[in-house]
């Protein structure tokens, strides 16, 4: 296939084909090659659904648009998400129309969500293809159909044509309990038609799925199920549906859903009573060594280990026992054995098979008829004391530790190496790296090594040594196969029974240099402040190169280009200087592409980085009138146009033309007012001759506040561009005027109330006064101001205005205030979709999803509704031969795809090929805003709430083109962090298997520079029942045998702790010797710390950081005044003071215990006004950017650092205001820092010398 860049490059010097690029900005077509004719497309219509219902579906029809010109095969195949591939031995042809996949073929899909792709292919026309996720649901029990019911009863009616009306006899959520469980019964109104037929089964929401071996058919004239069958479904909420038809009438179905409560009563199949127990029951009791977690013995002392059981044991019951080495990593070798009959023990002998350390000891119970049960408990087997030692074997005093008693050495000697200023080790010249090993070496004491290296990105691949006695030294023959460049070296030293301590340190290492050659530095390059950028072709200069300094050996400057109108570096033009002159020279620059040309100059030297240095030039071509213009000239806007002016004294602002003018070239303009909302209405205008200017009169006429110019201009047979310009119109009658730049004070503007404005800044500017000066509110007044420079308010008057702009407690933005990055800070990130305010990727195709067909093409959104999107000149790209568009609309941007198109990009302006940001993965604001937080929480990137997540081979592929709507790529996740250097924080999914949990640790210890942390929770507010995880934990807490004797009510809490001590216990086997950079995290609930303390207690240390929420928020039933909902919303958050400081109690009580340091954090932050009422919303969203609100959070930051909290994870990053809530620190991507409250008051608070002291309600 002939891709779009191909393509171009066969054309490239053809009229009209300016680049192997193509840029796009409002609707672009490139058409590449075209439509399969003759080819109906086929389709899966709208009219099947995502979850597709085999008890009412007669199938799945493809339906074709369009004629064949020749002899047509109709086909299908499938790809299964769980499967993570194409669905084997499944699929094929349909003969004959309708073509229809039939129940048959649909149920034997895997579980889950699959794409069934169907095809048309037709002889000497080629083939076109279609798709639908399918997701095939309530597979009925198949039921004998009765050809004719039997005449009992006077609904039966010899040939209905209808169905009778069904309904069941109890309502919605009827709890059933399961020791007086009663009957539900169908009340079948109406006649029997021939045939007539209804079964049930049942869906279970603790399960997730159908439930196995439930359900029937009903027998005729008697539609009930029974109690006793109702009693067996699973506990909690059940669906259950019950599907009917008759002969020659489609199947309806109706469901009611039930709670079902109470012991599960089951049957003994064996006949053998259970000793001291009801006869036919079976009780599996729960078993237990010792009734202790932790079990710990000296080595070869060990004495025989009784199982314990909780209630009598039934005949038959078999248990057994095996162990796992956390030191080998794998189950103990010939270790464990099963138990046939009493007595049921671990013996002695087995226990002291076992080495020194620690183990995870597993046991089981199997009783007849019942699933055997499970339970872990953990071994540590300590080495044998030395004073019970034989005569031969105690140490001599040589091994004796430097007391001189005979207690072996219990603590590591120091190890370090000396750094100085650095160490830079030259291969193949310098020794090796002497160790300094001080103190006494206790048993199987030894140091390691292994190296990180910061050009491969990654630990060193075989390069690592462990050495057990004298010399104590990292070997040259080791240094010597260390990569280029710096590396990290991680030492470590370990002995028996301690724990190991690690010390590291760079160390640049280079190729040997010539002998006796001075290692020197790069001397200044720049461009010669006298040379002209930009030329007339045939009027060059040149451009002179300034040397400053001392130059090396094998020193020299070299230089390419890369064209704005080419879109790509300028073919044949580079060259390298080694001696004066430093120059470009003219005859060089003429061979320069017109228009915008950046200029790439590096200078080099033997054994020295290369450095660079770019700037642009502009080459114009003088017109002539028999050359054709060719492009589109350059336009901007007069940089000294008044961008902000008061009503009714605009002057005219300037549009510079820059280049020569192609045929039919024409600019205008429109002008769209923030303050409306919308276009300005009658204000546009088209201009096609000279002078290029937007006329005052117009600018005069504008709504007061901030309006944006849209500028546009296009010519004969070219490409609409567009620019665009934010002026400021400031309404002279309601507030004072700017003052002079040469005096402290204005003169006031007029009518603004009693006294005009006084020194407020635009708050309190006169007792009528509506909305406060822009730059001038402090300069207004008689006597006029003496301050000057005021910010604008709004709603001043006697109250203080709502725009924080004009509090003089809201210092003024700027980009400088942007602090370096404190670690009392941290951010949450909303979740990527499509129509997600956040611009994430810096190729936007990422973020777009699938939406509809229109014909040919295949419509995809990104940015749907968003306030804003990226402005400036987009660039595709794409593989394959078809066609792709972009359009550019107010609320998003709209990609359409035709073809046999792959591997589509559509990158951001300033992110395509060549371009500033080229080679981001990342859009680079995104990635601006995002600096100042040393924590980034992906929570909502995981998709964690309601995960279905089980293995790794779900997991969304790194390859995967859209990353949005789904899980994103841990792989990205990680990047993010390595780009930033924050530190990540991941939440396992709930049901994710040890093998997921294992690799995605696996990930992040190689993936993540090991310069950062990276912190690990279970899941995400397990405790919130608004969320599947809390049902899922519950169901397995209450089926839980472990945890029969504990209250069913709390069962859940264990489970909890389990599920997360089983996460935690694989990530730190994955960075064992790297856990300085592991934090594992536990998140209780804020207003319940008794929460925290159980499931703390049950994890028995295994964290190392403590969270809460740190939200603050007010609950009203009716739409209060914004002061009020503000006063309710402080005083809420004084109210959780107690319940922090509770959390940050409990976390040092475990730091205490176990000496080590445990932090109290929160794991999300801010403002929680949400409200179900509209009125109550809208005030509630009216409050957000207001003064009141920064200072709110500043509060809130004060009182959670008072209350012990470390670190502020605010919630979240990008997110609209909207019934939903208001989390975003950032209404939308690209708002002004100056407008964006939140987001300035996390930075001012870090600004703070004395961020304690802030607080307003002390």
């Amino acid at each position: 296939m002939i891709g779009l860049k191909q393509t171009l490059q066969s054309n490239l010097y053809t009229v009209g084909v300016l680049s192997l690029l193509v840029m796009f900005s409002l609707v672009c077509t490139e058409k590449v090659y075209g439509a399969n004719e003759g080819v109906p497309r086929p389709y899966i219509g709208s009219d099947v659904p995502t979850e597709y219902n085999m008890a009412v579906g007669q199938g799945i029809e493809i339906k074709l648009d369009g004629q064949a010109s020749g002899e047509m095969k109709v086909g299908y195949w499938a790809w299964s998400q769980k499967l993570g591939k194409t669905v084997p031995e499944w699929g094929g042809q349909v003969k004959g129309s309708p073509y229809v996949i039939p129940n048959s073929e649909l149920a034997k899909l895997p579980s889950g969500a699959n794409k069934l792709i169907v095809y048309v292919s037709v002889t000497n026309a080629g083939q076109r293809y279609g798709s639908k996720w399918v997701e095939v649901v309530n597979k009925p029990v198949e039921v004998e159909v009765i050809e004719e019911v039997e005449s009992s009863a006077s609904n039966k009616i010899e040939n209905a044509v209808a169905l009778p009306a069904v309904k069941f006899n109890v309502q919605h959520h009827t709890v059933i309990n399961r020791q007086k469980p009663i009957d539900v019964k169908m009340i079948v109104d109406g006649g029997l038609p021939n045939g007539y037929v209804m079964s049930y089964w049942s869906w279970s929401h603790e399960l997730g799925k159908t439930v196995p071996d439930w359900g029937t058919d009903f027998k005729a004239n008697n539609w009930v199920i029974p109690g006793d069958v109702i009693a067996n479904l699973p506990d909690g909420r059940n669906k259950i549906q019950v599907a009917y038809a008759g002969q020659g009438l489609a199947a309806k179905y109706i469901s009611v859903w039930v709670n079902v409560e109470g012991e599960k009563v089951v049957v003994e199949v064996d006949d053998t009573p259970v000793e001291e127990t009801t006869p036919g029951v079976v009780v599996v009791p729960s078993i237990s060594i010792n009734n202790q977690q932790t079990i710990i013995f000296e080595e070869g002392k060990a004495s025989d280990l009784a199982f314990t059981f909780s209630s009598v044991v039934p005949a038959g019951t078999k248990c057994g026992y095996w162990a796992w080495s956390h030191q080998l990593k794998k189950n103990e070798p010939d270790w464990g054995r099963g138990l046939m009959a009493a007595p049921y023990q671990i013996i002695a002998a087995d226990l002291n098979k076992l080495s020194p350390g620690k183990y995870t000891l597993n046991t089981y119970i199997s009783v007849p008829n019942a699933d055997p049960q499970y339970k872990t408990q953990f071994i540590i087997v300590n080495k044998k004391s030395v004073l019970d030692s034989t005569p031969d074997e105690v140490p001599s005093d040589d091994n004796a530790n430097e007391s001189g008693n005979d207690d072996t050495v219990k603590t590591l000697p120091s190890i370090k190496v000396e750094t100085g200023n650095g160490i830079v080790f030259i291969k193949n010249q310098d020794a090796g790296i002497q160790i300094s090993v001080s103190g006494s070496k206790p048993d199987g004491f030894g140091v390691g090594y292994w190296a990180w290296s910061q050009a491969l990105g990654k630990t060193v691949p075989d390069w690592s040594r462990k050495i057990s006695d004298d010399p104590w030294e990292i070997i040259t023959d080791d240094l010597n196969k260390l990569p280029e460049g710096r590396n990290k070296i991680i030492l470590y030293a370990y002995a028996d029974g301690l724990k190991t301590e690690y010390h590291q340190f760079w160390i640049d290492v280079k190729d040997k240099v010539v002998a006796n050659e001075p290692v020197a530095k790069l001397p200044v390059v720049q461009v010669d402040s006298n040379s002209n950028l930009q030329f007339k072709l045939g009027e060059l200069t040149g451009i002179s190169l300034n040397v400053e300094g001392d130059l090396p050996n094998g020193f020299g400057i070299g230089y390419w280009a890369w064209s704005q109108v080419l879109g790509k570096t300028v073919p044949d033009w580079n060259r390298k200087l080694t001696n004066e002159p430093w120059s470009i020279s003219a005859d060089e620059l003429s061979k320069l592409p017109e228009g915008r040309n950046k200029l790439i100059v590096y200078s080099y030297a033997d054994g020295l980085e290369t450095q660079y240095l770019q700037f642009w030039i502009e080459v114009i071509k003088p017109k002539k009138d028999d050359v054709p213009v060719l492009e589109l000239p350059t336009i901007h806007v007069n940089p000294n146009a008044n961008v902000a002016f008061n009503k009714g004294s605009a002057d005219d602002i300037e549009v510079k033309v820059s280049g020569g003018l192609p045929d039919g070239f024409t600019l205008g303009y429109w002008f769209w007012s923030l303050k409306e909302g919308q276009t300005v209405a009658g204000l546009s205008n088209k201009i096609t001759q000279e002078p290029w200017v937007i006329r005052k009169d117009e600018l005069n006429q504008l709504p007061e506040g901030k309006n944006k110019i849209i500028i546009y201009y296009t010519a004969k047979d070219m490409e609409t561009k567009y620019l665009q310009q934010w002026i400021e119109v400031i309404d002279s009658d309601n507030g004072g005027n700017q003052g002079s730049p040469n005096n402290d004070g204005g003169d006031g503007g007029t009518n603004t109330g009693n006294d005009n404005g006084n020194n407020s800044g635009g708050n309190n500017s006169g007792d009528n006064g509506n909305t406060g000066g822009t730059n001038g509110g402090t300069n207004g007044g008689d006597n006029g101001g003496n301050s000057g420079g005021g910010s604008p308010g709004s709603d001043s008057g006697n109250n203080n205005g709502s725009n924080p702009g004009g509090d003089p407690d809201i210092p003024v933005w700027s980009d400088e205030r942007l602090p370096s990055r404190h670690p009392f800070l941290g951010m949450n990130l909303s979740s990527v979709t499509f129509w997600s305010d956040a611009w994430v990727w810096a190729n936007v195709f990422r973020q777009a999803s699938y939406r509809r067909m229109e014909g040919d093409w295949k419509v995809y959104e990104a940015l749907t509704d968003s306030r804003s999107v990226p402005q400036g000149n987009f660039t595709i790209e794409f593989d394959g031969e078809g066609e792709v568009t972009l359009q550019k609309r107010d609320n998003g941007l709209v990609i359409r795809t035709k073809g046999e198109v792959e591997n589509v990009r559509v990158w951001a302006p300033l992110c395509g090929p060549g371009q500033k940001y080229d080679g981001s993965t990342f859009h680079p604001l995104f990635l601006e805003r995002l600096k100042p937080f040393s924590v980034v929480r992906f929570m909502d990137w995981q998709l964690t709430n309601n995960s279905s997540l089980v293995s790794w081979d779900q997991q969304t592929s790194e390859d995967e083109v859209h990353q949005s709507d789904r899980p994103i790529a841990p792989e990205h996740m990680i990047d993010l962090a390595n780009t930033l250097k924050f530190n990540p924080w991941f939440c396992m999914p709930h049901q994710a298997d040890d093998e997921f949990v294992r690799k995605f640790a696996e990930m992040c210890r190689d993936r993540l520079d090991p310069n950062l942390k990276v912190y690990v929770e279970y899941s995400n507010e397990v405790w919130n029942g608004a969320f599947q995880q809390y049902h899922w934990i519950s169901s397995k807490g209450k089926a839980n045998p472990a945890y029969s004797s504990v209250d069913e009510n709390k069962r859940w809490l264990f489970q909890w702790a389990y599920e997360a001590g089983r996460d935690f216990d694989i990530w730190s086997e994955v960075f064992a010797g790297q856990e300085d950079r592991l934090v594992r995290v536990f998140a209780g609930q804020e207003g319940n710390p008794w929460i925290a303390e159980m499931v703390l207690y049950e994890l028995n240390g295994r964290l190392d950081a403590l969270a809460s929420t740190a939200y603050f928020g007010a609950h009203v039933q009716n739409a209060a005044s914004k002061d009020e909902l503000l006063a309710l919303a402080v005083l809420d958050m004084h109210n959780r003071k107690d319940a922090r400081a509770a959390h940050k109690q409990l976390a040092q009580t475990w730091s205490n215990k176990t000496g080590r340091d445990i932090t109290y954090i929160s794991y999300e932050a801010g403002q929680h006004l949400t409200s179900r009422e509209d009125a109550v919303t809208s005030m509630m969203i009216s409050v957000q950017n207001t003064t009141g609100m920064y200072h709110a959070l500043i509060e809130n930051m004060k009182t959670f650092e008072a209350s012990g909290g470390s670190l502020y994870m605010a919630y979240s990053n990008v997110y609209r205001p909207g019934k939903w809530g208001s989390w975003g620190h950032l209404d939308y991507q690209d708002q002004p820092l100056e407008d964006a409250v939140k987001y300035r008051a996390l930075i001012d608070y870090l600004n703070s010398d004395s961020r304690l002291e802030l607080s307003m309600f002390d």
